[in-house]
């Protein structure tokens, strides 16, 4: 019988990385400053499968992931993890500093990493990075996870509110160069028909109350709140 085929490997000359190509995500091993590792599945007994169930948010900036990861995560009692603020704990630096550092091609490796590894968690709400579905190996543990909501907003509406956010100039950095309002029409463009492929729903953020569009979010997804504790 011939000798299994060790994982293949992926060096990063900007962070030193190497990693393990192991299914579903080939980011799940551990970089050299990331510690931890992300939970199993388990399965029930005579092998029964327990299938996971997390909400991923995705989207581009702005849409209001986080506000909603955290409405959704209160209302059903689960956990939930804004995924930049996740990326940067475990590289020490803001994402701004990770592109000037080590370039985009790093921060997306890491991206990966973080969010393949967050999905495979259960009861999560996750609020992915505007660019984590770029891949498909974060794709498919987006969508093995549970279900996956894309978030959609008008091109000035997301302006408009990266504009007003103190964590904009730390955490979002320019991906191409252009003005801001052409940047945010360009990758629309170019990722609207992969946010398409990766969701299981669509929900227009556009003026529209945050507790609403977590109510509806839940109602569509045929998820109750988690019941009210009584004093």
């Amino acid at each position: 019988m011939p000798a299994p085929k060790q994982p293949g490997r992926l060096h990063h000359k900007g962070l030193g990385w190497l990693c393990c190509g192991i299914a579903p995500c080939r980011f799940a091993a551990a970089v050299p400053h990331v510690r931890g590792a992300a939970r199993i599945g388990a399965t029930e007994p005579l092998q029964r499968v327990v299938h996971q169930m997390n909400i991923v948010l995705i989207g581009y900036r702005a849409t209001g992931k986080s506000t909603l990861a955290r409405l959704l995560a209160q209302r059903l009692g689960w956990e939930w993890v804004d995924a930049d603020v996740e990326v940067e704990r475990r590289a020490g630096k803001a994402i701004a500093r990770i592109f000037a550092e080590d370039g985009e091609p790093a921060f997306r490796d890491l991206e990966a990493q973080v969010t393949c590894e967050l999905c495979q968690r259960d009861r999560l709400v996750l609020a992915a990075g505007g660019g984590a579905p770029l891949r498909a190996e974060t794709r498919q543990a987006m969508r093995a996870g549970g279900k996956v909501v894309w978030l959609v907003a008008q091109p000035e509406t997301i302006l408009a509110r990266m504009s007003a956010d103190p964590t904009t100039p730390g955490r979002r950095p320019s991906l191409t160069g252009r003005g801001e309002l052409e940047e945010i029409v360009h990758l629309l463009s170019v990722r609207e028909p992969i946010y398409r492929q990766t969701a299981h729903l669509v929900v227009d953020t556009d003026k529209r109350d945050p507790d609403a569009l977590a109510d509806e979010i839940l109602a569509r997804l045929g998820l109750s709140p988690q019941p009210e504790e009584v004093p």
